[in-house]
């Protein structure tokens, strides 16, 4: 008599075709998440810098004086407002700065892009005026480039309202 032989697997043949179509799934699916990745970088970016333009326009508002760095000429004089300075050489730096009467700016706080996202050419520097808030700059928009052409343009208008495109 004859055996029979009963398989209880998978052919080799059947391995290799699973793993080859897990493996173009798998490729397409961290190409995705390499692309979401960068495009929250991006808007993470934005969304500090318009953190700072706010917490410029609500100090100047509020006339909230810096307390440190001990000394700083904005505790004996007359606050005239923040100024947010965009570093558009260095491509990478901005910082929050207040201006008192008679004294040199005082550094209230600095912030950085991540690596991969710079500074395009846009407005370098804006003053957000004591109680009214207004805007005095260079220019309207700040531009912020990321991975593979990505772009954002923050825009201030006169009257300090900050919009992100």
């Amino acid at each position: 008599m004859g055996r029979f032989f009963i398989s209880s697997g998978f052919t080799l043949i059947e391995l290799i075709v699973a793993i080859s179509v897990i493996a173009i799934l798998s490729t397409a699916g961290i190409a995705s998440f390499v692309t979401f990745s960068q495009r929250q970088a991006l808007a993470t970016a934005t969304f500090d810098v318009v953190t700072m333009l706010n917490t410029a326009k609500s100090r100047a508002l509020s006339q909230v004086k810096p307390s440190t760095p001990p000394g700083n000429g904005c505790i004996t004089n007359a606050l005239n407002g923040y100024v947010v300075n965009i570093d558009i050489l260095g491509g990478t730096t901005y910082t929050l700065l207040a201006r008192c009467l008679g004294a040199p700016d005082t550094l209230v706080q600095t912030g950085k892009l991540p690596i991969g996202i710079a500074f395009g050419p846009s407005t370098t520097t804006f003053f957000f005026q004591v109680q009214t808030g207004h805007v005095v700059s260079t220019g309207t928009q700040i531009r912020i480039n990321g991975y593979s052409s990505q772009s954002k343009t923050i825009t201030v208008t006169s009257d300090a309202r900050i919009q992100v495109n």
